[in-house]
């Protein structure tokens, strides 16, 4: 427990959201879920969100961009984790989805 609370205590730092800063602890460090591609999670734990966070070297070849819709469907309630599940095949590999129409 310890050895949690000095690792948490290094990762701190700041982000600044609307024009006020608040302390970032990073949950998940960044790592790499394949080539080119980074994920990472924080906590800001006085708004509370908790962010997770992808890059991508849109330069590697091995990563594209696609889009699928929900229950392929134009209106259609499905969670990113199915969508991955649903689009994952032998020699094509969904490490990362985000639900678009959030942000709408």
């Amino acid at each position: 427990m310890a050895f949690l609370a000095v690792i948490s205590a290094t990762a701190k730092n700041q982000w600044n959201v609307g024009g006020h800063y608040y302390d970032v602890d990073t949950i998940i460090f960044p790592h790499q879920a394949g080539p080119g591609v980074y994920c990472a999670k924080y906590d800001l734990p006085d708004m509370p969100l908790k962010v997770s966070v992808m890059e991508m070297d849109l330069t590697c070849p091995y990563i594209d961009l696609e889009m699928c819709m929900g229950q392929d469907k134009s209106i259609g309630c499905e969670t990113p984790a199915n969508m991955i599940a649903r689009n994952n095949w032998v020699g094509h590999e969904v490490v990362g989805a985000t639900n678009g129409d959030f942000f709408a």
